[in-house]
């Protein structure tokens, strides 16, 4: 995510790898990446969030609902920041399992 990287010449360098895990699917940290910036960054509702990065490309449905689930694991996601809404998981896999049947129908 943004504020674990930095630019050093031609170089990015990234730190803070604590969630890093292999055996995810291609793509993940791109997607991580995109929906915790506009989580984080400009504030979006985790529902918002998902909804805007599926609007640009919908075939992203099955990752984004693996993302989510990464998510709900993840001891951070459940703590709550003041502030922050929690992460409402229920509305956000009913509304990606939704993307992800349309897709699948196509």
């Amino acid at each position: 995510v943004p504020w674990n990287t930095a630019r050093l010449g031609p170089r990015t360098l990234a730190w803070d790898w604590e969630h890093h895990r292999v055996n995810v699917p291609v793509g993940f940290d791109a997607l991580h990446w995109r929906v915790m910036t506009l989580h984080t960054c400009r504030g979006l509702g985790w529902q918002t969030a998902y909804t805007r990065l599926l609007a640009n490309d919908p075939s992203l449905a099955p990752l984004a609902l693996f993302h989510a689930t990464e998510l709900l694991h993840r001891s951070d996601a459940l703590r709550t920041p003041a502030g922050r809404e929690p992460f409402p998981i229920d509305d956000v896999v009913a509304g990606l399992l939704a993307v992800t049947t349309e897709e699948s129908d196509r």
